[in-house]
């Protein structure tokens, strides 16, 4: 088994979950991304999700909003059938966590994740 590292794994999947998100979100708003902008916002939405997949705290809704923004950026990317199974995945969670989509709709019974987008 490996040795403890010396920082606090806890905080920076705290850190890490947040911080790849937001910095995801600046290149799905950007203008005139570049082929490795694209490659780059896609790892970071993914590193989001897993990093919230270690935290004690995370929550079906949590999940939901990761699954959104991976399904959103694969739809972005022109990835239909990867846009459609993240997509999917999100309104698995809206549904475990009963609550409204974060694709923008009020009912999970009609998603507005990003896989009609693809």
């Amino acid at each position: 088994m490996a040795d403890q590292p010396e920082f606090d794994v806890a905080a920076a999947h705290r850190y890490f979950a947040t911080q790849c998100y937001n910095d995801a979100f600046d290149l799905i708003d950007k203008r005139d991304r570049s082929a490795d902008d694209d490659a780059r916002m896609l790892h970071l939405s993914m590193s989001s999700l897993w990093h919230w997949t270690q935290r004690a705290d995370c929550t079906s809704t949590n999940l939901s909003i990761g699954y959104w923004q991976v399904a959103r950026i694969y739809a972005l990317l022109g990835q239909p059938d990867n846009a459609r199974r993240d997509g999917l995945r999100c309104c698995c969670n809206c549904s475990a966590a009963r609550r409204s989509c974060p694709g923008g709709t009020s009912s999970v019974d009609t998603c507005g994740c990003p896989i009609s987008a693809a």
